[in-house]
């Protein structure tokens, strides 16, 4: 299993891989090609879907070795549980990423033009709520 800093640095490379498709998607929302609209969009959800692993890793791996806790077997929608249990996350930051998993859950259905339109709204929200929850557990010094 990858260590914990590994983990971490992970996650800061996809979430500025994240934060690079979401620019560029920005950048081009009106471009006159509705294919190359739909491919920089599929790439952003792309990028989205795989952030969402490299969080939930890393908490997984955070809380293991920061708090000692048991989460050999725990799914992301536990291991976020635990987050908040121990007071990494709050109960409205567990409420805000769980929508996070929803639509990383909904991302293999993007082939629905509306709800591939709905996620990528929704991501800029989801990517300030992971830059913040990035910042605070830098900033205690623990990796």
């Amino acid at each position: 299993m990858e260590g914990l800093n590994a983990r971490f640095e992970h996650f800061k490379k996809s979430l500025t891989r994240l934060h690079e498709a979401l620019d560029c998607y920005e950048k081009n929302i009106d471009h006159e090609d509705l294919a190359i609209r739909r491919l920089i969009r599929d790439g952003l959800l792309q990028n989205y879907e795989f952030t969402i692993e490299t969080l939930w890793k890393f908490l997984h791996a955070y809380l293991q070795e920061i708090y000692r806790a048991n989460l050999e077997s725990m799914s992301a929608l536990k291991t976020l549980k635990e987050a908040q249990r121990l007071g990494v996350i709050s109960a409205d930051e567990y409420n805000q990423v769980t929508q996070l998993i929803a639509d990383r859950n909904e991302t293999s259905h993007a082939y629905f033009e509306l709800l591939a339109i709905e996620i990528v709204q929704r991501i800029p929200a989801h990517y300030a709520f992971m830059k913040t929850l990035l910042n605070r557990i830098q900033a205690k010094g623990e990796l």
